[in-house]
Protein backbone atom coordinates (compact mmCIF):
# COMPACT_ATOMS: atom_id res chain seq x y z
CA UNK A 1 0.00 0.00 0.00
CA UNK A 2 0.89 3.33 -1.02
CA UNK A 3 0.96 6.29 1.45
CA UNK A 4 1.93 10.06 1.50
CA UNK A 5 2.25 12.21 4.59
CA UNK A 6 3.25 15.79 4.54
CA UNK A 7 4.50 17.44 7.45
CA UNK A 8 5.50 20.99 7.67
CA UNK A 9 8.57 22.17 10.20
CA UNK A 10 9.67 25.53 9.43
CA UNK A 11 9.89 26.97 6.05
CA UNK A 12 9.98 23.36 4.65
CA UNK A 13 7.30 20.82 3.52
CA UNK A 14 8.51 16.83 4.14
CA UNK A 15 6.88 14.46 1.90
CA UNK A 16 6.82 11.13 3.37
CA UNK A 17 6.23 8.44 1.30
CA UNK A 18 5.47 5.07 2.49
CA UNK A 19 5.21 1.69 -0.10
CA UNK A 20 5.72 1.46 -4.18
CA UNK A 21 5.79 4.25 -6.81
CA UNK A 22 4.70 2.68 -9.51
CA UNK A 23 3.52 5.00 -12.73
CA UNK A 24 -0.26 3.68 -11.90
CA UNK A 25 0.13 5.29 -8.81
CA UNK A 26 1.90 8.63 -10.20
CA UNK A 27 -0.99 10.98 -9.78
CA UNK A 28 -1.00 10.51 -6.13
CA UNK A 29 1.94 11.75 -6.10
CA UNK A 30 1.44 14.40 -8.82
CA UNK A 31 -1.73 15.84 -6.40
CA UNK A 32 0.87 16.04 -3.31
CA UNK A 33 3.28 17.78 -5.11
CA UNK A 34 1.20 20.22 -6.65
CA UNK A 35 -0.19 21.00 -3.33
CA UNK A 36 3.41 21.13 -1.80
CA UNK A 37 5.00 23.57 -4.69
CA UNK A 38 2.32 26.07 -4.02
CA UNK A 39 2.68 26.81 -0.51
CA UNK A 40 5.03 29.62 0.79
CA UNK A 41 7.88 27.15 1.04
CA UNK A 42 11.61 27.57 0.82
CA UNK A 43 12.41 24.03 0.49
CA UNK A 44 10.17 20.49 0.09
CA UNK A 45 11.87 17.44 1.23
CA UNK A 46 11.19 13.95 0.23
CA UNK A 47 11.63 11.11 3.31
CA UNK A 48 12.41 7.67 1.18
CA UNK A 49 13.24 6.07 4.35
CA UNK A 50 10.14 3.81 3.57
CA UNK A 51 9.82 4.11 -0.32
CA UNK A 52 10.21 0.25 -1.29
CA UNK A 53 10.18 0.39 -5.10
CA UNK A 54 10.28 3.31 -7.64
CA UNK A 55 10.04 2.91 -11.44
CA UNK A 56 11.48 4.99 -14.88
CA UNK A 57 8.14 6.78 -15.49
CA UNK A 58 8.39 8.08 -11.53
CA UNK A 59 11.91 8.92 -11.89
CA UNK A 60 10.92 10.71 -15.01
CA UNK A 61 8.16 12.70 -12.66
CA UNK A 62 10.72 13.52 -9.79
CA UNK A 63 12.88 15.35 -12.29
CA UNK A 64 9.84 17.19 -13.46
CA UNK A 65 9.13 18.38 -10.35
CA UNK A 66 13.19 19.23 -9.58
CA UNK A 67 12.85 21.68 -12.83
CA UNK A 68 10.00 23.36 -11.16
CA UNK A 69 10.76 23.52 -8.34
CA UNK A 70 14.05 25.56 -9.54
CA UNK A 71 11.90 28.16 -11.34
CA UNK A 72 9.96 28.32 -8.74
CA UNK A 73 12.90 29.21 -6.42
CA UNK A 74 12.55 26.65 -4.09
CA UNK A 75 14.79 23.39 -3.11
CA UNK A 76 13.75 20.01 -3.80
CA UNK A 77 15.70 17.56 -1.70
CA UNK A 78 15.99 13.99 -0.90
CA UNK A 79 16.77 11.83 2.04
CA UNK A 80 17.30 8.85 4.10
CA UNK A 81 17.48 6.49 1.02
CA UNK A 82 16.92 3.12 2.17
CA UNK A 83 19.28 0.59 0.29
CA UNK A 84 17.35 -0.40 -3.10
CA UNK A 85 16.66 2.90 -3.76
CA UNK A 86 20.02 4.77 -2.97
CA UNK A 87 21.45 1.74 -5.08
CA UNK A 88 18.71 2.63 -7.85
CA UNK A 89 19.54 5.98 -7.76
CA UNK A 90 23.34 6.08 -8.21
CA UNK A 91 22.73 3.53 -11.18
CA UNK A 92 20.56 6.03 -12.71
CA UNK A 93 23.09 8.94 -11.57
CA UNK A 94 20.56 10.84 -10.31
CA UNK A 95 22.48 12.36 -7.59
CA UNK A 96 24.06 14.53 -10.33
CA UNK A 97 20.70 16.09 -10.50
CA UNK A 98 19.01 15.78 -6.49
CA UNK A 99 20.62 16.66 -3.84
CA UNK A 100 20.92 13.68 -1.10
CA UNK A 101 20.90 13.90 2.60
CA UNK A 102 21.13 10.97 5.14
CA UNK A 103 18.53 12.22 7.97
CA UNK A 104 21.05 13.16 10.08
CA UNK A 105 22.56 15.64 7.57
CA UNK A 106 18.83 16.96 6.34
CA UNK A 107 17.83 17.61 9.99
CA UNK A 108 21.39 19.17 11.16
CA UNK A 109 21.08 21.54 7.71
CA UNK A 110 17.56 22.10 7.28
CA UNK A 111 15.76 21.42 10.96
CA UNK A 112 18.51 22.73 13.01
CA UNK A 113 18.51 19.33 15.13
CA UNK A 114 21.84 18.97 16.92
Amino acid sequence: MLSFIVEERKNIAIIHIKGELFQEKLSELEKVWAEQIEKEVATIAIDCAELTFIDSPTIGALVKFFNEAMVRGKKLIFYELNPPIKALFNSARLERFFPIFTKEKFEKEFLEVQ
